[in-house]
């Protein structure tokens, strides 16, 4: 199982839904795909004379929908994010409270819940510019996957991926950066999330 918060969930993050929120139904199924809810969620870094950071934050994500989390400059979004998908700690200076459930599933964070595979995708993506498309998913599949899957198989698995991404044009082209050209805007933003998943 999947699930990407960030792309297939739906906030209610207001007191009232928002009004007709897109269908996502095409990438997740909503008998399979576990919700995300969270409760007072609090982070303060510093100890007493910290910043608190969020405050009492509550929500909740349904599969199958499109989530949206705005707010201005410094208002936290990232911050949420982080602590929703565990890559928020806490510390001898920082605190981080509340009550996070996936699929009704209490946990620390979400990859602590059996059977869930959490991707996070960065704002600023961070490729070897110089590799082509296969390559940089190979090389994250080769990373991640455990060493008893064979090579054929992780090679089978880029393969979908370019396929279920649309990347298959762009595959054998090269990153490139602002020195050297290479693939395309969308191409880029889609590359990330291939190698997370």
């Amino acid at each position: 199982m999947l699930v990407s918060v960030a792309l297939l969930a739906s906030a209610s993050l207001w007191p009232r839904s928002p009004p007709s929120a897109p269908s996502l139904a095409g990438l997740a199924e909503e008998k399979t795909a576990p919700g995300v809810s969270f409760e007072g969620l609090t982070f303060s870094t510093g100890g007493e004379k910290g910043k608190t950071i969020l405050h009492g934050c509550s929500g909740e994500a349904a599969p199958g929908r499109m989530l949206a989390i705005m707010g201005p400059s410094g208002s936290g979004k990232t911050t949420l994010l982080n602590a929703l998908a565990g890559q928020l700690k806490a510390g001898p200076k920082a605190t981080l409270t509340g009550r996070l459930t996936v699929g009704g599933d209490l946990c620390g964070g979400a990859g602590e819940v059996s059977g869930l595979r959490v991707a996070y995708v960065r704002q600023e993506d961070v490729f070897y510019t110089q590799m082509t498309v296969r390559e940089t998913l190979l090389f994250a599949a080769r990373l991640r996957l455990p060493a008893s899957t064979s090579l054929a198989e992780k090679e089978r698995r880029v393969e979908e991926i370019i396929s279920r991404l649309d990347l298959g044009r762009a595959a054998d082209t090269i990153v490139g950066d602002g020195k050297r050209r290479g693939i395309s805007g969308g191409e880029r933003k889609r590359l990330p999330l291939g190698g997370e998943v």
